[in-house]
């Protein structure tokens, strides 16, 4: 691929993200803060056992700061910190039933705004957007 190719998809790729959100925000009312406590819940539902300095690492950010953010999910009542039995300094998040319900109920709110996002895309581009993700998906999983 050309440079100016991939400095276009990498632009094309930045822009779409930030549209995407921008319009997430405006249609579902959801704020830029729940959707970052819904990235964090749904990454911990998709895991087995979740480990603060995995979300940490998945954010990109220090596990101090991502102490303060867990401490702000745990007073809103949506996961809890379970310690390990047999080594205590592994804490394990774990969603509680408000957590679970917010997700939920997030979850359908998004995905039938993506629905309609993806609306101009026919069967084939659909199918061929899918193929790009997984190859993507596939190789960044390998690192």
């Amino acid at each position: 691929m050309s440079t100016q190719n991939t400095e276009q998809l990498i632009e094309t790729i930045f822009n779409l993200k930030r549209l995407i959100f921008s319009q997430l925000q405006k249609t579902t009312q959801i704020s830029a803060e729940k959707m970052i406590q819904f990235e964090a819940l749904s990454f911990i539902n998709s895991q087995e056992k979740t480990r603060m300095k995995d979300l940490a690492r998945l954010f990109g950010i220090t596990p101090p700061s991502i102490t303060c953010f867990i401490n702000k999910l745990e007073d809103k009542k949506l996961l809890s910190r379970k310690h390990e039995k047999q080594d205590r300094r592994n804490v394990y998040l774990e969603l509680t039933k408000t957590g679970k319900k917010f997700l939920e109920t997030t979850q359908k709110n998004i995905k039938s705004k993506m629905i309609n996002f993806l609306s101009p895309l026919n069967e084939k581009d659909k199918k061929d957007l899918i193929n790009i993700y997984q190859k993507l998906f596939k190789h960044y999983e390998r690192l």
